[in-house]
């Protein structure tokens, strides 16, 4: 995770059907710079504004509109319709294929992401979070990893020191 992983904004709907296991892959139209094997923070759009959960990146797989509906559609908790909308006046899209889902107890919502990293805002497509950033810090722990590239071990009051515990 050399980066951080990505923050990746989705809809509550399609977050609960993440959770619900009924969406085993997240569609878009440009290619998230995300690496397989890496981790994906789940902000949840308005009304929620909040980071709720994450999953791992299995692979990412790219096709026409055409290949994207036969191969994964029924994965994707969209209408045909609604793909269609979606997809149209593009001639490749993505499949982030979902593993490893886990719901967080205790979301980090917008104002606390904001009191670690001032200048957030939240992403419209994703945003790469960087080594550098408090909140990776917090975003390591509650993935449950003890280190992260440069991050030095983490302690409850550091977390704590940042407003998020």
């Amino acid at each position: 995770m050399e980066g951080g992983g990505i923050i990746l904004a989705i809809r509550p709907e399609f977050v609960e059907a993440i959770f619900a296991g009924r969406k085993r892959f997240e569609l878009r139209r440009r290619r998230p710079c995300i690496d397989r094997g890496e981790i994906v923070y789940m902000y949840c759009t308005a009304p929620r504004q909040a980071i709720v959960g994450q999953f791992i990146c299995r692979e990412v797989h790219g096709g026409s509109p055409e290949e994207l509906w036969r191969r994964f559609g029924g994965s994707s908790s969209l209408s045909q319709d609604g793909f269609w909308a979606y997809f149209g006046g593009v001639e490749r899209g993505y499949a982030l294929e979902i593993d490893q889902v886990r719901r967080w107890e205790e979301p980090l919502g917008l104002e606390a992401i904001r009191r670690m990293t001032p200048r957030f805002w939240p992403p419209q497509f994703h945003r790469r979070v960087s080594p550098d950033e408090p909140l990776v810090r917090w975003l390591a722990a509650r993935a449950g990893q003890s280190r992260g590239p440069g991050l030095g071990r983490l302690g409850r009051r550091q977390l704590s020191a940042a407003g998020c515990c």
